[in-house]
């Protein structure tokens, strides 16, 4: 049996209100994307108080393997998250007293080049992953909260072709759900190939239903709620107020979703990434319930150099549009209409690694916006947010002269 345990320390200095439970993550992450909904803050903290702005964030991540030289099956992994971030990684599955659950998942590889996983993991696309020691950045950006599914519950399957491709397959339970939401569920395909050693890449397909089967509306008096039109129809005697209908067509509303990545190393000391994405829904208004088309489209470039074994520095540009505020939540603070939102950033982090055992990253972040989706104060908003951040990450290496665990992989690898 062989077993690694890691443990990772971040002391963050936030700008804003400490009632925010990450300070550094895009606006989906801190709060919902406009005055309007962040005009009630959590709690009140006094402006003169400097040690109320400095928040204290752990996690641990471990897991057990068992071999014995047995090929089938291959296996199980756990993983666990505490702290305030177990919430934001979570999404739906908060409502289930999952948010401490990363990741739980039985594998069996029938074959050499052929393996299948049953449980919830952590999403097969994209650039960034969940722990901030394998992406080149210390926060994750905006393509990966607002753009991007975080996990997924349900069965994949991966088989390597060659050793220079590999195709997956999954059908699970749709975006960041661990419960599905609907009676449909959600497939998934990438192909990834690898042609040299210095250059990798992938393009991802995520497609299925993620509107829940319930909703509910509100219908002025002498009007009711239509499924078949997605609008109130007028009818004699209705009374005004929210009602909760079924919608019979929420199976067949798809979210289509795409995803197209190349990471590019000419060096062991330097690393480029590119990823790209878009998508498309249907989405309902939260008080008519009229049905209108939704989508969002964005990319993201970094690279990384290492000065030596000790020093790096890593940088990050990020663009990303979302016409209908269907991913961000932004909502005109006066008529409730959503916002066309148009979010760019800048992240520049400067590492470094003393031993195999500490990772100390010091990261200057600038987010912009064509709209005020970022909290200012306790509650006002703002276009423009500035954030600097220390991040401390400790590991325990070996323990008991264990066997190594395998070096990590780059970040679409760990996926």
């Amino acid at each position: 049996m062989t077993w690694r345990a890691e443990a990772a320390l971040v002391i963050a200095a936030a700008f804003a209100a400490k009632t925010a439970a990450a300070q550094t993550e895009p606006p989906k992450v801190e709060a919902p994307a406009s005055p309007a909904t962040t005009s009630t803050p959590a709690q009140s903290v006094p402006e003169n108080r400097w040690y109320d702005r400095v928040g204290l964030e752990a996690f641990i991540d471990a897991y057990a393997n068992v071999n014995y030289n047995f090929p089938k099956p291959q296996g199980g992994t756990v993983s666990l998250r505490f702290g305030p971030a177990s919430s934001l990684f979570a999404g739906a599955d908060t409502q289930y007293g999952m948010q401490y659950v990363r990741q739980a998942f039985a594998t069996w590889k029938p074959l050499e080049r052929l393996s299948f996983d049953l449980g919830k993991w952590d999403t097969i696309c994209c650039a960034e992953v969940p722990d901030s020691q394998n992406n080149m950045n210390y926060t994750r950006g905006v393509l990966y909260w607002l753009a991007e599914p975080l996990f997924h519950t349900g069965l994949r399957a991966k088989y390597e072709v060659s050793d220079e491709v590999t195709l997956r397959l999954m059908v699970v339970n749709g975006w960041n759900n661990t419960i599905d939401n609907n009676l449909g569920k959600t497939l998934g395909a990438q192909i990834a190939v690898a042609p040299t050693k210095q250059l990798s890449g992938n393009v991802t397909y995520i497609g299925g239903p993620e509107r829940s089967d319930t909703m509910s509306v509100t219908c002025p008096a002498g009007e009711t709620y239509s499924v078949d039109a997605y609008a109130c129809v007028k009818q004699a005697g209705a009374q005004a107020g929210p009602q909760t209908v079924v919608d019979k067509n929420a199976d067949r509303r798809w979210r289509q979703f795409v995803d197209v990545l190349v990471n590019y190393n000419p060096t062991d000391a330097l690393a480029f990434a590119l990823n790209g994405d878009v998508g498309y829904d249907t989405a309902l208004d939260a008080v008519t319930g009229n049905e209108h088309a939704a989508y969002w489209y964005g990319g993201m470039a970094s690279g990384r150099l290492a000065f030596n074994d000790v020093w790096a520095a890593a940088v990050r540009g990020e663009w990303f549009r979302d016409p209908q505020g269907f991913m961000t939540g932004a909502v005109d603070p006066t008529s409730g209409t959503p916002l066309d939102v148009t979010i760019r950033t800048g992240t520049l982090t400067l590492e470094a690694k003393p031993n195999p055992y500490l990772i100390v990253r010091l990261e200057n972040r600038i987010d912009s916006a064509n709209q005020p989706v970022f909290r200012a104060g306790l509650t006002d908003a703002s276009d423009v947010q500035v954030t600097t951040l220390l991040g401390v990450v400790v590991t325990t290496g070996h323990l008991f002269n264990a066997p190594a665990p395998p070096a990590p992989p780059s970040p679409q690898a760990s996926k």
